[in-house]
């Protein structure tokens, strides 16, 4: 496994884990205009 590949799935998780934070904070608001978008 090469170190640019371990750093974009790395990102990749980190991306996924601000998205599923930000989606369960507009959901607590109760925004469902974002998450319908998605």
């Amino acid at each position: 496994m090469q170190p640019q590949t371990a750093v974009k799935t790395l990102n990749c998780h980190v991306l996924d884990n601000s998205v599923a934070a930000v989606k369960q904070r507009f959901r607590g608001i109760g925004i469902t205009k974002f998450n319908t978008r998605r």
